[in-house]
């Protein structure tokens, strides 16, 4: 993507799992980081996809 290109919608979008909300959610911001290199989680909404439970790991959605 060059400079003067518009991300395509995909692009803004990071779906990650880890062990805890905050796990999933910093999976998330690493995930979208290299796309956005001085990404922060302010420039970022988060929506909780599965909480963690019964083993299974929680899930979120990451949108710039």
């Amino acid at each position: 993507m060059s400079v003067s290109e518009e991300p395509r919608p995909e692009e803004l979008v990071a779906e990650a799992e880890g062990d805890s909300l905050g796990d999933a959610k910093w999976a998330a911001m690493k995930a979208l980081e290299p796309r956005f290199p001085g990404l922060n989680a302010e420039c970022v909404s988060f929506d909780v996809v599965e909480e963690p439970s019964d083993g299974r790991p929680a899930r979120v959605r990451a949108e710039v």
